[in-house]
């Protein structure tokens, strides 16, 4: 049953979700200074629930597989149930999120797809062709950049289209930089059937240019928006850049190299964003 949630409490869950959000490492900015303020705690809302799922799903690695998809299960309840407004009053999380969905008037079906994601990390199988890869980054990234798009008040098609090729560039971004941590755990998003035809090395080649793509075609979403989430945008695309950059200069290394963000690269990114060259490294 909907019950009145008070300012305080309000703030108190949003604080929450804020201090979730920024005491986990990102390579990519999260709710960071660049963004405006009203979108701040609806980013940190939104990430707090991804991060609790993803958490659940594969982190840290001590529970069954079934159990985890349990978790996940009931999760999707609850986005219904915060999605109608019936929230508790002792979840932070719930009591934040559902406010966030209201307000910005957030499609909970991309919440859900999120959870259908992680659910697939929960039961990992390897993918077999890209295709499988490109669907898993349709539900797993995506609908981050549309929640983010919907928060900001930008809804058009075009704009979500861009958005999608960003998101799409920064998972696979991702899953480059993180092949030393997931090959150890038996895992890997390199498609078998191209591993199979032309080898590991071959195909993760495929997948750096791949993400290269993206980002490059992407990267035209910042025209559709204004004011600071531009910004905002530019630094993530950019940081995403350098990150590939340092992939590819090392693919032969992933097996065993993880590459980091360190405060040189930042400062690279923040005077590459500040003179107009922040998509140069994509060209």
């Amino acid at each position: 049953m909907h019950r009145p949630i008070s300012a305080e409490r309000l703030s108190q869950a949003y604080r929450w979700c804020e201090e979730l959000a920024t005491s986990h490492y990102e390579n990519f900015p999260v709710g960071s200074i660049l963004l405006p303020k009203a979108m701040r705690p609806h980013i940190y809302a939104v990430y707090a629930f991804s991060r609790t799922a993803d958490d659940i799903a594969d982190e840290p690695w001590t529970s069954e597989a079934e159990l985890r998809v349990k978790r996940l299960d009931e999760l999707v309840g609850n986005v219904l149930q915060w999605a109608a407004g019936e929230v508790s009053d002792d979840s932070h999380l719930g009591v934040a999120l559902s406010h966030t969905i209201v307000a910005c008037r957030l499609d909970s079906q991309l919440l859900l797809d999120l959870l259908s994601a992680f659910r697939q990390d929960a039961l990992f199988i390897r993918p077999t062709t890209w295709s499988d890869v490109l669907d898993y980054c349709s539900r797993s990234a995506n609908p981050v950049g549309r929640l983010v798009l919907s928060i900001a008040g930008v809804r058009d098609a075009a704009a979500l289209t861009l958005s999608d090729d960003v998101c799409t560039g920064l998972q696979l971004v991702n899953f480059w930089q993180d092949l030393s941590i997931d090959l150890p755990r038996g895992r890997t998003y390199l498609p078998l059937e191209d591993c199979e035809r032309q080898g590991n090395h071959a195909t993760l080649l495929d997948g750096l240019a791949i993400a290269r793509g993206r980002l490059r075609r992407g990267s035209a979403v910042v025209r559709h928006v204004r004011g600071r989430l531009r910004w905002e945008l530019k630094l993530i695309i950019a940081t995403a850049t350098r990150i590939l950059a340092d992939c590819e200069q090392n693919a032969t290394r992933l097996p065993t190299y993880r590459p980091i963000l360190g405060r040189t690269d930042y400062l690279w990114a923040l005077v590459a964003l500040l003179t107009g060259r922040w998509s140069n490294g994509l060209r």
